[in-house]
């Protein structure tokens, strides 16, 4: 218990303000303590409970129209691509590669994607300047991508990320655009859930004691807001992405 509550506190510190990356660092740690569904479960729960409050902090800094404009293309899409993907997984065909003698395996289009965000962040840090466009066409269009291959691959919010993290001027409206659209998110996947027969086993004090260290550790990361300034975190996310894709490309996550 004492590793689970230390492992919430930092992933939820950590990623905080670039707005992804929470799930995949909490997944596979829960998966080592719980049953695979009762660790997705919690999962989802403790990451929507940390999008709720982070945006119930940040909600005077919403950014409602970008939201709405975003959310419009964002969720049909994502169906698109959930849909997609029940005909993608039908293709055999893998690709086989060595590193360092240790053999991994990729698909076509994790690799295709991979490259993608690879390129895409690598010209965003070499970019001088940041761009802050208010046209509705940004928004709408970087919903309907983000949406689409979120839905494909399962990785909303670093795609989400991708498209958007250079659209704010401020570090508050990025981080309550982040918050409300995951908070969004996490809700459509928590009510499947409720809906389903997964059941749980975990005690309710463990529970409650991790829903305690998200709230500490969002609180902690909101502090913290102000002695950050927005162009490093800019630069943190498009590092991130860089890593997250390498890793994604091979197959790791």
């Amino acid at each position: 218990m004492f590793w689970i509550c230390v492992t919430v506190f930092f992933a939820i510190l950590i990623t905080y303000c670039i707005g992804f990356g929470l799930g995949t660092i909490l997944l596979p740690v829960m998966c080592f303590y719980y049953p695979p569904l009762e660790a997705l479960f919690l999962s989802a729960i403790l990451h929507g409970f940390q999008s709720a409050i982070k945006t119930l902090i940040n909600f005077k800094y919403i950014p409602w129209r970008q939201v709405i404009w975003f959310s419009a293309c964002a969720i049909p899409c994502s169906f698109l691509g959930s849909y997609c993907i029940l005909y993608i997984t039908q293709w055999s065909y893998k690709i086989h590669f060595n590193i360092y003698s240790v053999g991994f395996y990729t698909t076509p289009i994790r690799f295709v994607i991979a490259c993608s965000m690879l390129v895409f962040s690598i010209l965003e840090l070499l970019k001088p300047k940041r761009h802050v466009a208010e046209k509705p066409i940004v928004f709408m269009s970087s919903g309907a991508l983000s949406g689409f291959f979120g839905g494909l691959t399962g990785h909303q919010g670093v795609l989400r990320s991708m498209f958007t993290s250079k659209q704010f001027n401020t570090i508050y409206t990025l981080v309550a655009f982040n918050g409300l659209v995951s908070l969004c998110i996490d809700a459509t996947r928590l009510l499947n859930y409720f809906k389903g027969t997964i059941a749980i086993s975990t005690a309710p004090l463990h529970i409650t004691v991790l829903l305690g260290i998200a709230l500490l550790a969002t609180f902690t990361g909101q502090h913290f807001l102000k002695h950050i300034k927005l162009n490093l975190i800019n630069r943190l996310i498009f590092i991130f992405i860089i890593v997250f894709a390498f890793c994604y490309g091979i197959g790791l996550v």
